[in-house]
């Protein structure tokens, strides 16, 4: 939901 990448590699692609 804040709108950022998370994840364990930069190429993640969940947005929160």
């Amino acid at each position: 939901p804040g709108g950022y990448f998370v994840g364990t590699t930069p190429n993640s692609f969940e947005l929160v």
